[in-house]
């Protein structure tokens, strides 16, 4: 009996883990649903392959699940940056076509890593420009454009034999508040999440998207009481709008749930309907295996004193293993021939989402300085590459943010920035004529004369807008 319920929770589960080597505890999981990969996993390409092979040699039938999105939060390529813009630029370009073929090479990409889900696409409409964990993840503010863009997203991934997972259930855009590091609220009436955060998910539903993953959130118009990830309530609504398919939770190390420990907010979560349950990342955790041991052991517990039914824990297992019960997978292609496809058409789309304002153009000996200070903990970066190819597509001189930005006579300063706060309206006050690269939400980008527009901080926005600054060669400034 104990066999068959720790296999049962085990079925529920998909925990992160350290390093590139599948550990002991991965291979001696029974029944385990399967793994998510961060960061730490994913170094490279081929580690990836290796890895998610080793992982299939002693679960064949294991789910390996990623946070793939392209542009800011990429797991695949996080030393670089990614190779495709984030959703905010594809909102800005606004062609769906664009969008799905970004999403099939992106799925080309993964599934040739031996990777079966990522959780995308973002389905939260950007209402606020000072959400601090959503931004240009969001394909923008306009419920129909996230809508034909979320849905041009699950077709990419499907055709590329990829699943797909949309987020963050109920919608996560009109917060003000990381759920990595506290509660967030969405105080809003029902009618406004009807009318505005709901549709993304209706839509992506009406598509045949394969799992939806709720957010860690405070919705008082749905449930005064519990999270969205712990509210019977709120679980409930998604089944409501027609989906049949996994509930995934967010990650619950996240501080927004984690409060009496993981394995509680696991026994909250599957008592309220979610079924397939993210432990988050292992990065700061001494002992990965002894964390997912207390885990299964405190879902094990509630079971056993009747807290969580075992029926529900069932129910919720096989939800999950219908994930794996699909048709055909596409043909998948060699990692070369996807990372290559993903880098001609992110490429594309993202010297087409650049916007510009004013004289933008940099020249060798010009100066860049980084102003985007505060930390993004769902991409795992400040601004990512795009200082970098500035100063090399450019040959620019980087200083540092210091009091007083010296910049030589006859050059011109070029600024980094993600939001407008005081730093950057002293150092844009001081050097009027300076080249604002703005790599957050539009709405959120300053009245400034000179302007590029990036809509994210992945390398091929990086590379767009470098381009963009650069002077012909032998150009001189009037």
């Amino acid at each position: 009996m104990m066999g068959a319920l720790r296999r049962a929770v085990h079925a529920v589960l998909l925990p992160g883990f350290s390093g590139t080597e599948v550990p002991g505890w991965v291979s001696g999981a029974d029944g385990l649903a399967g793994v998510l990969l961060f960061a730490q996993n994913t170094p490279d390409l081929a580690t990836t392959a290796r890895l998610t092979a080793d992982l299939r040699r002693q679960h064949p039938d294991l789910l390996v699940a990623i946070d793939e999105e392209g542009g800011n939060v990429t797991r695949l390529q996080a030393d670089t940056g990614s190779l495709l813009p984030a959703p905010a630029a594809l909102g800005a370009v606004d062609d769906a076509d664009l969008t799905e073929a970004c999403a099939r090479a992106m799925g080309g990409l993964i599934a040739a890593c031996g990777i079966d889900l990522t959780f995308a696409p973002v389905l939260d409409v950007a209402a606020r420009d000072d959400n601090p964990v959503i931004g240009a993840r969001a394909f923008g503010g306009d419920p129909d454009l996230v809508s034909r863009h979320g849905r041009a997203v699950v077709r990419g991934l499907r055709s590329a034999g990829v699943l797909s997972g949309g987020k963050h259930f109920p919608g996560h855009g009109d917060t003000n508040v990381d759920s990595h590091l506290a509660l967030p609220r969405l105080d809003v009436s029902e009618q406004i999440l009807q009318a505005r955060d709901l549709p993304p998910f209706h839509a992506a539903i009406a598509e045949g998207i394969d799992t939806l993953m709720v957010g860690h959130l405070m919705v008082p118009a749905l449930d005064t009481e519990a999270p969205a990830s712990l509210s019977t309530a709120i679980l409930a609504r998604a089944r409501e709008l027609g989906f049949t398919g996994p509930l995934v939770t967010d990650a619950l190390d996240m501080q927004a749930v984690a409060a009496d420990g993981v394995g509680a907010a696991c026994v909250r979560a599957l008592a309220a309907g979610a079924d397939l349950l993210c432990l988050g990342s292992t990065a700061e955790i001494a002992d990965d295996g002894a964390h997912f041991a207390q885990v299964v052991a405190t879902v094990e517990a509630a079971v056993r004193e009747g807290r969580l039914s075992e029926a529900r824990l069932q129910e919720a297992a096989a939800r999950v293993a219908s994930l794996r019960r699909r048709g055909p997978a596409a043909p998948v292609p060699d990692l070369e021939t996807a990372r290559a496809a993903v880098e001609t058409i992110g490429a594309d789309a993202a010297r087409r989402a650049v916007r510009t304002r004013g004289d933008v153009q940099l020249q060798p000996g010009d100066v860049v300085i980084d102003l985007v200070s505060r930390w993004d903990q769902a991409a795992g970066a400040r601004s990512g590459p795009v200082t970098d190819q500035l100063i090399e597509a450019c040959a620019l001189a980087r200083v540092e943010p210091g009091e007083v930005v010296a910049v030589p006579t006859g050059r011109r300063l070029a600024v980094v920035s993600r939001e407008p706060d005081a730093r950057l309206a002293q150092v844009l006050a001081a050097h009027p004529d300076a080249v604002l690269v703005h790599v957050g939400v539009a709405g959120a980008a300053p009245e400034h004369p000179h302007l590029v527009f990036t809509g994210g901080i992945g390398l091929a926005s990086a590379r767009a807008a470098a381009q963009t600054c650069r002077l012909a060669t032998g150009g001189e400034r009037p």
